[in-house]
């Protein structure tokens, strides 16, 4: 079953490999971001280099002290020597696997069947959620959602196990610190509250009457054991993480406020329709070029691929079963009540639950997108489809006969409004043009559509919709004949286990296949050529800046794919997609970009940007036309300042980013000569030095700077 499995998940990576592209398309957290993070971390541990800081972006930014990119992960080691196309894909796919896996063994674990667990595995591994991620290259978040399964394993083993609960928790501790590392911190809290919650399961459940406080509380003190232990193992990576926390723009202050930016991403209790029919609003895959779905734009929700929950609708059907055991199986009541639980969570704006949580519990406030709750609803309802399949397989045909009539009226009635959808195509299209119309018209997924693709994605949307709810009635029906052949004789059987594996596997793996779709990243990096082609020849004086458009509209992005992309030619730039930006560098950015659009140069000169690459033209008399970039320009900075330079005077400043930010927004600066220095003891030097400095750059490399300098004078040696 285990080969079984990981041949799903490396079929799910096949094509890509095959094409020589990767997973997912322009643009996706993959695609802009992850696959240049990924060659960047192999890269430098295929030279024996641990990287600890990334030059390239946002003026410099810390690369080990960012969790996401999951440097000590040891799954990253095994895939140094391999091609990094090939290292990417076999990433996706591998973790895919052991999710199956996993789960697998979680399911025996809990005495199911083969058959049964095999429906759990499958519903967990291809759920509509973990394939987005993995089409959309999330590398933190897949690894992070393969290791629940195994840690809810050995902590339950934990729990039984009297004679052997201390090995049992070391190896869960272990385990719970190889989630830590492999990068998303909001995964593995959610990872943490499912043990709480089989902690205090057990508690609830396992005491009997008038046992001692000590007894009652052992589970818990079990749970603390095992996170405290994974916490200490990954302490190499959490300790830095924290202390770069604090300097980034996702800090966080631990107060009982509000802020809207929580309930971003909340789970609208419309998309509970998509749990039936998934492309009942589009997908990412399939609804091209806008990357999401069409609902998402409509009701201006934001990270569309966070909603995503299906498991398929027999797997659905089997939770629901499970039911029938409530009362004589505490599992299936444990898994309902963390589906509940984390179904309400997942609402968050539309819920005072989640508003109540936040308050409670202090680390939520460095999280956001309440929709992430999800993953824990798939886990639980995974498994409880495994239950509902071991349920049916030993029930009496009576009651399974009427769950079999309850699915054929709703598949006749998925049936019935599909074709009533159908016969009201002109109506529903209108209708659709003027919503969705609008909104498509907003640079949907970075690239903006004319009148004639946004008709057609919506006429596609429309089809993607139609075709779901005819595959829904379909699968309903299937699922209605599953239930009919329960508990039939010894052979049938075992005919029916199959055909419920079978219909779970075609279910779920037919609406995979959207999200198999790759592209060569060749198609991308040839855009940004012509920059490449200028910053190479400037060399460690050149550092780019890309000024967004003004209006969105209209106008595709200059660069594609992001800056990130430069990390590939080592090549140094001032922006990026980084959600781990340093707040004081996103703040002189700011400063930049709105002296810019007044038409100044002062603060780009000051910070030594040497090629600004705009759609807008840049009229100063400092910039000139160096080169063209689709409808952007490349402009040259002739004032700009060098990377590496000596002044003469120093300002100082309060130790404050904001008392420097206003400093240089004063522009009464002398670039080159006056530098600012933060704290009340800064050094001064005498302001009547004129001599000029020589810097001569020996070694350039991301984690060390040598030079040879010369002054006549005392000077401050200045790293732009």
């Amino acid at each position: 079953v285990a080969l079984f499995l990981f041949a799903v998940g490396l079929a799910f990576v096949a094509p890509a490999i095959v094409s020589g592209g990767i997973v997912g398309r322009y643009p996706l957290d993959g695609t802009r971001q992850f696959y240049f993070i990924r060659q960047y971390l192999l890269d430098s541990l295929a030279e024996g280099r641990l990287p600890l800081w990334n030059p390239y972006t946002y003026f410099g930014q810390p690369f080990l002290a960012n969790i996401q990119w999951g440097v000590f992960y040891p799954l990253n080691l095994a895939l140094v020597p391999l091609p990094r196309d090939l290292a990417y894909n076999l990433f996706l796919g591998v973790h895919l696997s052991m999710a199956g896996v996993f789960m697998y063994l979680l399911a025996r674990h809990w005495k199911l069947a083969r058959s049964s667990a095999l429906v759990a595995s499958l519903a967990y591994m291809l759920s509509d959620r973990f394939v987005g991620y993995a089409w959309g290259g999330v590398l933190n978040i897949l690894s992070a959602a393969a290791w629940p399964p195994t840690l809810l394993l050995l902590f339950d083993q934990a729990l039984t196990d009297y004679d052997r609960r201390s090995i049992w928790a070391a190896v869960a501790a272990g385990t719970f610190g190889l989630e830590i590392l492999s990068g998303h911190p909001e995964y593995t809290f959610f990872t943490a509250f499912v043990l709480l919650a089989a902690a205090a399961w057990a508690t609830w459940e396992g005491s009997p009457r008038g046992a001692s406080l000590g007894r009652l509380l052992a589970p818990l003190g079990l749970w603390g054991a095992v996170i405290g232990g994974g916490a200490a193992l990954a302490a190499v990576q959490l300790i830095p993480t924290y202390q770069a926390a604090q300097l980034s723009t996702r800090s966080f202050t631990w107060t009982l406020a509000w802020p809207r930016g929580v309930i971003e991403g909340s789970y609208n209790p419309l998309r509970l329709l998509t749990w039936v029919s998934p492309d009942l609003f589009g997908n990412p895959a399939n609804l091209q070029p806008a990357a999401s779905d069409w609902l998402s734009y409509v009701l201006q929700e934001v990270h569309s691929n966070e909603f995503r929950g299906y498991i398929g609708i027999l797997p659905l059907s089997l939770a629901a079963f499970s039911l029938t055991r409530w009362h004589t199986a505490p599992r299936i009541r444990f898994l309902w009540a963390l589906l509940g639980v984390c179904l309400l969570l997942s609402l968050g704006g539309f819920t005072p639950l989640y508003r109540l949580l936040y308050a409670a519990v202090p680390p939520l406030r460095a999280f956001r997108i309440p929709a992430r709750f999800l993953s824990v609803v798939v886990f639980a309802g995974a498994l409880l489809a495994g239950f509902g399949a071991q349920t049916l397989l030993q029930t009496d045909r009576g009651r399974a006969r009427h769950w079999a009539m309850a699915l054929g009226v709703a598949a006749a009635l998925l049936l019935l409004g599909t074709l009533g959808g159908h016969l009201l195509r002109a109506r529903w299209l209108g209708l659709a043009q003027q919503l969705a119309g609008p909104v498509f018209a907003q640079r949907p997924g970075g690239r903006w559509l004319d009148a004639r693709q946004r008709e057609a994605m919506i006429h596609r949307a429309y089809a993607m919709a139609l075709r779901g709810g005819l595959v829904a009635a379909g699968l309903t029906a299937a699922s209605a004949c599953v239930f009919l052949c329960a508990k039939a004789g010894e052979g049938l059987r075992r005919m029916l286990a199959v055909g419920i594996v079978g219909v779970t596997a075609l279910d779920i793996g037919s609406h995979a296949i959207p999200y198999t779709a790759s592209e060569r990243m060749e198609t991308h990096l040839s855009q940004n050529i012509a920059l490449v082609e200028v910053l190479r020849k400037a060399g460690a004086q050149g550092r780019a800046f890309v000024l967004p458009p003004i209006l969105p509209e209209g106008r595709p992005d200059p660069v594609r794919p992001s800056e990130n992309a430069f990390m590939h030619y080592r090549l140094f730039t001032a922006a990026g997609y980084d959600p781990f930006e340093l707040a004081s560098y996103r703040a002189v950015i700011s400063l930049a970009e709105a002296d810019l659009r007044r038409g100044s140069s002062f603060v780009a000169s000051l910070l030594g940007l040497r090629f600004i690459v705009s759609e807008v033209p840049l009229m100063a008399p400092d910039f000139r036309s160096v080169g063209r970039l689709g409808q952007a320009t490349i402009y040259e900075n002739s004032r700009a300042l060098p990377r590496f330079y000596i002044a003469t005077e120093a300002r100082p400043v309060t130790d404050d980013v904001a008392a420097a930010i206003a400093a240089i927004r004063a522009t009464d600066l002398v670039p080159g000569r006056q530098v600012l220095i933060e704290g009340p003891e800064a050094p001064r030097s005498d302001p009547g030095q004129t001599a000029e400095g020589q810097v001569e750059v020996r070694t350039l490399s991301p984690e060390r700077l040598l030079f040879k300098v010369s002054s006549p004078e005392a000077g401050f040696l200045v790293a732009n």
